[in-house]
């Protein structure tokens, strides 16, 4: 899409990872670019600038990334940041619905490393910064999902929770067929 990435993770294994993982998409696209301009007249017109028309180096091998080993509730970005997508930590694998006691444990170390990494980022945005989490919410053993419900501490800190028009916050659960831990997207507005 053109925008320049800039993510962190405090494991560097998972920054590894993402690294591969971002040359090879960074490798692929440049093939496909190459196959763009070389399919014939006007091909591939406008490849390689991102929206504010600088070159992102699409199809040359440049490197339009950049990952690094970074705690999200310590961490400071290079500004400016125009928007933030992040899945926030998910806490332990799980293979079965946990236990009260599991389960109250997962939420208060989730919800405090989602609540530490808000106040952390809040002084690095500007007003109106987009900002989409994906946050952990666990299978009970009815079925359904319980979720961390922090929208009103995440409003204290700086932000205002977005709401659509045909959807409810119920409406952002997303899991395979019998997961435990699944994700809730919460999107926000630094204020």
């Amino acid at each position: 899409m053109g925008y320049r990435a800039y993510g962190t993770d405090v494991s560097e294994r998972m920054v590894e990872y993402s690294q591969r993982n971002l040359e090879w998409l960074a490798g692929a696209r440049g093939r496909a670019e190459t196959r763009k301009v070389t399919g014939g007249a006007g091909a591939g017109s406008g490849a390689g600038t991102n929206s504010d028309g600088a070159g992102s180096g699409a199809g040359t091998g440049a490197r339009d990334f950049r990952v690094e080993v970074g705690d999200a509730t310590k961490f400071s970005w290079q500004p400016p940041i125009g928007a933030v997508a992040a899945e926030v930590y998910l806490g332990p694998p799980m293979s079965t619905p946990p236990t009260e006691m599991k389960l109250k444990a997962a939420k208060q170390e989730c919800g405090g490393v989602l609540l530490g990494c808000l106040r952390n980022l809040a002084g690095q945005l500007t007003p109106g910064t987009p900002v989409v989490l994906a946050v952990p919410a666990w299978r009970r053993p009815n079925g359904a999902y319980e979720r961390l419900n922090l929208l009103d501490e995440i409003e204290q800190l700086g932000y205002n929770v977005r709401s659509f028009k045909n959807l409810a916050q119920s409406d952002l659960l997303y899991h395979r067929e019998q997961q435990v831990v699944a994700r809730e997207i919460i999107v926000l507005r630094k204020k």
